[in-house]
């Protein structure tokens, strides 16, 4: 979560700094509660399955980690809310720089 958020913030400084223009986001408190929450829940997941002595780095589960899959499923519901929030947050910033550029 660390990475993603330090370049979505310089983006969104960026998109804000320089742009003439206002692009308002009426979605932007949903847009960072379904972050924090796709977040947080996906490295629950994580968490979760290593304190079950779950290691993550299979393609397939062996039998004696039958419960890695399902581990592995719960985690890709939270993923999949972050990453409709990054794509969210992404639209916003694309449309604030491509108002830059047209407006100059």
């Amino acid at each position: 979560m660390g990475n993603v958020l330090f370049s979505l913030g310089f983006f969104y400084w960026f998109s804000v700094q320089y742009s003439k223009s206002e692009v308002v986001n009426k979605l932007q408190s949903l847009n960072i509660a379904l972050m924090i929450i796709g977040g947080v829940g996906f490295l629950a997941a994580f968490y979760i399955a290593g304190a079950d002595s779950i290691q993550r780095r299979y393609s397939n589960y062996p039998a004696e980690l039958a419960a890695g899959k399902s581990y592995a499923l719960l985690g890709a519901v939270p993923a999949i809310i972050y990453l409709i929030a990054i794509l969210m947050f992404f639209v916003n910033i694309t449309r604030r720089c491509l108002s830059m550029l047209f407006t100059r």
